[in-house]
């Protein structure tokens, strides 16, 4: 029989870990933003800080994709004990939790991937544009630099705010959940 305690403490394991999720997130976006307007000096600093936010944001995605498909498999169980008007909400908001999860677990997968490629051409690019500028190269090598580099961190900010929209939905929903829980609870006395 499902124990709403087990319930009570998957879901704020997965409240915790989908924060820290959103946090890390939130910190690589704000760097990268800071990389528009610093000097060229601090660009490798923002690096390397969104790097280890980077691996952060993957333990986090995991252990939170962990704690969200124990408290699924436990609603499964639950749900099959509900009369049919919590029944029915119930399996909404299993819905909605998996949904919103399977495509942040997507995104997240990808995104990691794709954000240290584009973290690595970056410091690729501040290191060529650093060379170029020691050397008092021509501005047009310097200029076809910088411009990739901007295209190259544009593409990484608007990653990174496609993987904190779809942590807000799935702190959303699951907000919801704590919410019908504390209504379970209440029911059962």
């Amino acid at each position: 029989m499902v124990k709403l305690s087990e319930i009570d403490r998957h879901l704020k394991k997965a409240i915790d870990w989908t924060a820290a999720e959103s946090d890390s997130a939130k910190r690589i976006k704000s760097f990268l933003d800071d990389i528009n307007v610093a000097d060229p000096e601090k660009v490798d600093g923002y690096l390397q800080r969104s790097f280890s936010n980077l691996a952060y944001l993957g333990k986090s995605e995991r252990v939170s994709d962990k704690e969200i498909g124990q408290l699924v498999a436990l609603l499964n169980e639950l749900v099959e004990l509900l009369p049919p008007l919590p029944k029915n909400r119930c399996k909404e908001l299993i819905k909605r939790l998996t949904v919103a999860r399977s495509k942040m677990v997507s995104l997240a997968s990808r995104f990691t991937g794709e954000l240290r490629e584009r973290l690595n051409d970056l410091k690729k690019s501040e290191n060529l544009l650093a060379y170029y500028l020691r050397k008092k190269e021509e501005g047009a090598k310097i200029s076809a630099i910088q411009n990739t580099f901007m295209k190259t961190l544009k593409q990484a900010e608007d990653e990174v705010q496609g993987i904190i929209d779809w942590i807000g939905t799935t702190e959303a929903v699951l907000k919801e959940i704590q919410v019908f829980e504390g209504e379970l609870k209440k029911l059962s006395g």
